[in-house]
């Protein structure tokens, strides 16, 4: 399932060029210390070269990849993008994207809000009308009921400080670069000062972002399917919509972006619901538990989920998922101690200054030495350098 999801490319790779621009701020973050402290400047300005590099092509890849997973999330999820940005009504005007702002879940709008005119519209559907002209607006989070709705003030934030981290890293890298060609870079001291920090926002914005991919799906552990009538055909493609205060046969609508907002009031995505369709073309909605039978077709099924709440095993007691989330946040915070603990430790001791002997060549050679400042990193070897 996990290999077969739409999401698992562009999620993994995200992933891995967040890793890279994780470990090469790590580099920078000590290299720039040496360099302005004058210390092991042989080394540290090589191994910050190789790493600027690297920085350049993990935060070029996350901005790449960041946006392949928003518009993916756009098509599969839309209340995690309403969440994400803010968007509680569905308008018929071009979205907003906001930049600053406080989420009210009590009033369902956003306080002090600062944004720029139709740049979400744009990200999400590359355009800003629709071919006859109408305005692309996002669905927003009235088209769910609110027992069905994340914290949007927790997804909106975690998204905000990692897109704000991110903003600031492409940032730092590109100033870097640019003086690095110019061969300025080392007497810079207010940007090497940046890159010292610049490993604090890294770890924030991995963390954020793992925060907003979890928390932007509840209240479901396995998320119904995407209320697109054809999902492949992206963010443009008809929403399945129902209002079951309707009469039978009028409980059922397609809603694509760009149609009038008058009258959505009370509709609804089919979240936990079935939608089935008869030989005559008309839709409806089915009862829950109630099977569909052989004169109609299934629509959109969106039975095929499980609430968060509904995840637990009924063999565990509320004791013991308390205690395992308040060991995993123990072990977590210990981790980063530990990672902390690195950092401070390469900082103040240095490079090993070795130099192999005539016969210590070859790949072999290269993954002991390779295997040896692994460990020196993590204190593991005792002993002074060589």
């Amino acid at each position: 399932a996990a290999i077969l999801n739409p999401s698992s490319i562009n999620r993994i790779t995200h992933v891995w060029v967040g890793a890279a621009t994780m470990g090469s701020f790590f580099v920078l973050s000590i290299s720039a210390y040496w360099i302005i402290r004058g210390r092991h400047l042989a080394v540290a300005t090589r191994s910050f070269g190789l790493a600027l590099i690297l920085a350049a092509i993990g935060t070029v890849g996350a901005m790449l990849t960041g946006d392949a997973n928003a518009r993916m999330v756009a098509v599969h999820q839309p209340v995690k993008l309403a969440a994400m940005e803010g968007v509680y009504d569905t308008t018929d005007q071009i979205a907003t994207l906001t930049i600053v702002g406080m989420p009210d879940d009590a009033e369902s709008k956003m306080d002090w809000e600062i944004g720029v005119p139709g740049a979400l519209t744009a990200l999400v559907y590359r355009r800003l009308h629709d071919k006859e002209g109408d305005p692309l607006s996002i669905p927003g989070l009235d088209l769910v009921p609110e027992d069905d709705r994340p914290m949007t003030a927790v997804v909106y934030a975690c998204f905000h400080i990692m897109v704000g981290c991110g903003t600031f890293l492409v940032g730092v890298v590109g100033l870097g670069i640019y003086h690095w060609l110019r061969g300025t870079l080392w007497n810079t001291k207010w940007l090497l000062l940046l890159f010292i920090i610049g490993v604090a926002p890294a770890a924030i914005a991995n963390q954020t972002g793992w925060f907003t991919a979890e928390t932007g799906r509840q209240p479901w552990v396995v998320h119904p399917a995407s209320p697109r009538v054809d999902p492949d055909k992206g963010a443009m493609s008809p929403l399945w919509l129902i209002n079951t205060t309707m009469p039978e046969s009028e409980q059922v609508r397609l809603w694509t972006p760009g149609d009038p907002v008058d009258d959505l009031e009370g509709w609804h995505y089919p979240y936990g619901r079935m939608v089935v369709t008869d030989q005559k073309g008309d839709h409806r909605v089915l009862e829950a538990n109630v099977e569909p039978g052989d004169d109609v077709t299934i629509s959109y099924d969106g039975t095929k989920s499980m609430r968060t709440s509904e995840g637990f095993s009924k063999a565990l007691r509320s004791g013991a998922v308390l205690w395992a989330c308040v060991m995993f946040l123990l072990i977590y915070f210990m981790l980063s101690i530990l990672w902390i603990m690195v950092l401070n430790h390469k900082i103040h001791k240095g490079p090993d200054d070795y130099t192999p002997s005539g016969g210590e060549g070859g790949l072999i050679s290269a993954m002991r030495r390779a295997l040896g400042e692994i460990t020196s990193m993590t204190g593991l070897r005792g002993g002074s350098s060589r």
